[in-house]
């Protein structure tokens, strides 16, 4: 007998077909659980705030109502605590920066594997930020061509960041998100958020996302937790 705690999730697509097929496959992954699923944006809405899965998988192009990309803005503008994952058919540039910059926890294609995906989810659920192997290149090269990022004074503000933010920093780069950056360093979530919110204005960066592809594709210093927690 499977006495492993499920990680529930919920599935918004207009898709049936697509619907079925993950919900099949988690059926059969142990600790994992479908725990709903709906067919338009404002079904899923409701959902999440009734059933508060621990994650989300969200279409981005829906035909009818909302799109995925206002389900993405209300859900976090609520204050929701899933880790919302787009799952969609679109590698266009746009789509992909327009939900990292509304706080996707991650942002996969519907055409990988089936074990990449369930691989995926897992990260997700461990609190770390997922994205499709194949946009990390379009990703970066999107940041550093954008004007409003203020790269131009990206090296002064870097010496403007304390040691703690660029400790936490470091812990974006590594992919973690917030919850787990707050259970490493023995802080409080909010307490997070605050140092996030200030690095990333001084950094010119409009997203966690942002921030990470920053510090990866360049000579980060990278300040270990103090913390002996383990993890």
């Amino acid at each position: 007998m499977n006495t492993q705690p499920q990680c529930s999730i919920l599935i918004i697509d207009d898709h049936p077909l697509f619907r079925k097929g993950v919900g099949q496959l988690l059926e059969i992954e142990p600790g994992l659980e479908m725990v709903s699923e709906a067919q338009s944006g404002e079904e899923g809405i409701r959902l999440a705030h009734s059933l508060k899965p621990r994650l989300i998988l969200l279409d981005l192009n829906m035909r009818h109502g909302l799109s995925g990309l206002q389900v993405l803005k209300e859900l976090k503008q609520a204050g929701s605590e899933a880790a919302i994952v787009v799952l969609t058919m679109s590698d266009l540039e746009e789509d992909l920066i327009a939900a990292l910059r509304l706080g996707a926890d991650g942002y996969l294609l519907k055409d990988m594997e089936p074990e990449v995906l369930l691989e995926k989810i897992r990260l997700a659920l461990e609190g770390e930020m997922v994205l499709d192997a194949t946009l990390t290149t379009m990703l970066t090269a999107a940041l550093r061509r954008d004007p409003e990022r203020g790269a131009s004074n990206t090296l002064t503000n870097e010496k403007s960041l304390t040691n703690r933010e660029r400790q936490i920093l470091g812990l974006i780069a590594k992919g973690l998100s917030n919850k787990r950056i707050a259970e490493l360093l023995d802080i409080s979530d909010g307490t997070v958020k605050v140092h996030v919110k200030n690095l990333l204005r001084k950094l010119g960066l409009r997203s966690r996302l942002e921030a990470a592809v920053w510090a990866l594709n360049r000579s980060f210093t990278y300040y270990p937790p103090t913390s002996n927690k383990q993890h």
